[in-house]
């Protein structure tokens, strides 16, 4: 599987679909779900906090900044 490298506001979007499925779905059924690795889904709800609070502030400023290197968009 060739890697892919999602933006923000599809990492956002992806998270957002995962989190709308019942409560306990494992995490194998939901890289399967959504043609992801699990290793993508365990980094998403492992940095969700992150990712929207970046995303908030990419969608009021245009850009984003943060202290956390592996957190910095533009």
């Amino acid at each position: 599987m060739s890697q892919k490298d999602f933006s923000l506001k599809e990492k956002t979007a992806l998270l957002g679909k995962m989190k709308s499925l019942p409560p306990g779905t494992s995490q194998r059924k939901i890289a399967k779900k959504f043609c992801v690795p699990k290793s993508t889904v365990t980094k998403l709800f492992k940095e969700e906090v992150i990712l929207c609070e970046n995303f908030n502030d990419l969608t009021s400023t245009g850009r984003v900044f943060s202290n956390n290197s592996k957190a910095v968009f533009y």
